[in-house]
């Protein structure tokens, strides 16, 4: 099992005994949000400064790139691992490419901070939460809910 803590930090603890394993400086800021690839392979973070990094199974970093501005709240793969979506403090839903790093959508619309984001197992369908109390429905490829 692996938790994230407000100083940036990754715990690892025994999923069976539940003790604690070890610990390791993986982001500079609080972590606020971690989600693993639906094949395995890749697990992805997000930090209050807006930072994603990605990380393989031996939770070794690979790459890092600025999502956003402000913290993102949650993350979201794809069923296909090829994208995932995020949600930020910043009122708005991102689409990344996973491998290129990159923005494809950015999704607006809500009146205030997104809390929630998630993607459909089988369809192409975003559902995203946020703090102006609405649920919005989203489709990723053309960014509109």
């Amino acid at each position: 099992m692996l938790t994230g803590t407000s100083t940036g930090e990754f715990t690892l603890w025994n999923g069976t005994t539940l003790n604690f394993e070890s610990i390791l400086q993986a982001h500079d800021m609080a972590i606020r949000a971690m989600c693993w690839s639906p094949d395995a392979q890749w697990m992805i973070s997000s930090d209050q400064g807006g930072t994603i990094k990605y990380w393989n199974t031996s939770l070794n970093n690979a790459k890092a790139f600025r999502a956003h501005n402000d913290p993102v709240r949650d993350l979201s793969f794809a069923p296909s691992s090829t994208k995932f979506a995020t949600a930020s403090d910043d009122g708005t839903l991102a689409v990344v490419d996973f491998g290129r790093r990159k923005v494809e959508q950015s999704l607006v619309g809500h009146g205030w901070d997104v809390k929630s984001v998630a993607w459909h197992p089988q369809k192409s369908l975003l559902v995203s939460g946020s703090k102006d109390t609405l649920v919005k429905l989203w489709d990723p490829k053309s960014g509109k809910n």
